[in-house]
């Protein structure tokens, strides 16, 4: 079973999150590295290929840290164990840091 993200930014536990910024990312990606630049902040920011993709399901739509593990791992055609968990769980918190991911509450 996938552990909970736990935000430093908000000290609580988080299985799901959002895309911070209401007015959109801009993004391109060139050679497996994302140039996104957050209007919200003023920031432009240089990811890798896993935190892109991480960041592009959370553009899609509001996700589950389990379903981005399960995103991801099928995008780098790796297992989905340890690793791959801890992996997410430092994407997460670093593109919160860099304020372009927030928990989010689930609407039922």
């Amino acid at each position: 079973m996938a552990r909970p993200t736990i935000s430093k930014k908000t000290e609580t536990v988080s299985d799901f999150w959002k895309i911070s910024s209401d007015n959109g990312l801009s993004w391109r990606c060139w050679d497996g590295e994302y140039v996104v630049f957050n209007p919200a902040s003023g920031n432009t920011h240089l990811l890798d290929i896993a935190s892109g993709q991480v960041l592009m399901t959370l553009v899609a739509e509001p996700t589950e840290t389990s379903r981005i593990q399960e995103q991801l791992a099928g995008f780098l055609e790796v297992d989905r164990d340890d690793r791959l968990v801890a992996a997410v769980s430092e994407i997460l918190t670093r593109l919160e840091g860099l304020e372009l991911i927030e928990p989010a509450k689930r609407c039922s």
